[in-house]
């Protein structure tokens, strides 16, 4: 009697025991649940302040290039692209700078070379974002190029000119006269005309545009002085007027009957210019303009 007491008395408690293990892991798995939101939350408000922080830099930026896109400017208008308002590139130029820690923004001293090179990859980033939208994919082309250059030497893609847009090179310029005229941690703001004296200087190694950067600089209020333009190879302006007749598939006199020029002189220039630039046939001569961007085709 007493042995069957002791069983049954056993076997009411292996619910209870049961009950109990079963809540205490309950109660630890909803202690991991709430630990997890709470680092997630506070990684969603770190991200919070970090795109409240991009966004804030982007406003600025968006008010002073809309200064530079002034109606007043007819250099602005006459080399900006028709887009529609709704699908303005330099409202989504730097979207992929949220990409990027705000630490490496931030950094007052010099950058390493893998912090440069994350900062480099902002222009791909998006690139990325607005093509993943319809309605924004149009902006993509224009609004990632702003850190190409002429020379080739841009970022993300080290594209060549012929493959810079007209609206590229404009916003190209525009976005280096803000960068430089607004302080950034490294380095205090540049007064208008010194950051005017960088944009003249890019553009003379062929960096910049220099059609972008007369029109920029009008319009900020600096006035439409012709920059003088360094061709590649040493070419003057008039042998790149040949070159580009050249190119197009233009006999010896029909470029003299263009230029005004006898067709003794248009052939002398012509075999100037394959001895600058080092080639032998019309076709290599065309493939040097496009390439170096001297068809004056900025579309």
């Amino acid at each position: 009697m007493l042995l069957l007491t002791m069983v049954a008395a056993c076997a009411s408690n292996a619910p209870s025991r049961t009950l109990k293990a079963e809540n205490k892991r309950l109660r630890n798995e909803l202690a991991d649940m709430r630990s997890q939101q709470t680092e997630t939350d506070a990684k969603l408000k770190a991200l919070h302040a970090q795109l409240a922080q991009l966004d804030q830099v982007a406003k600025d930026k968006d008010i002073e290039l809309a200064k530079l896109r002034t109606e007043n400017s007819a250099s602005w208008r006459e080399l900006a692209e028709a887009v529609p308002d709704r699908q303005q590139p330099t409202s989504a130029h730097d979207l992929g700078r949220a990409a990027v820690p705000s630490s490496i923004w931030e950094r007052k001293g010099k950058l390493t070379m893998a912090e440069w090179e994350q900062i480099r990859l902002h222009a791909y980033f998006t690139d990325r974002i607005l093509r993943r939208s319809p309605l924004l994919s149009e902006l993509a082309p224009v609004a990632a190029a702003d850190h190409e250059r002429i020379d080739g030497s841009g970022y993300p893609r080290n594209v060549p000119a012929s493959m810079i847009g007209r609206s590229a090179r404009l916003l190209a310029a525009a976005d280096v006269y803000h960068a430089l005229t607004e302080p950034r941690p490294q380095r205090p703001a540049l007064a208008p005309d010194a950051a005017a004296n960088v944009l003249r200087t890019e553009s003379r190694p062929g960096k910049l545009d220099h059609e972008a950067v007369a029109a920029v600089l009008e319009a900020a209020g600096h006035g439409r002085a012709r920059i003088a333009t360094a061709y590649p190879a040493g070419l003057t302006d008039r042998e790149v007027q040949v070159l580009r007749l050249v190119a197009r598939g233009q006999p010896t006199k029909q470029i003299a009957l263009a230029l005004s020029i006898s067709a003794r002189t248009a052939q002398h220039h012509v075999i100037h210019i394959y001895e600058k630039i080092g080639v032998s046939s019309r076709a290599a001569a065309a493939l040097f303009a496009v390439e170096n961007g001297l068809l004056g085709d900025r579309s």
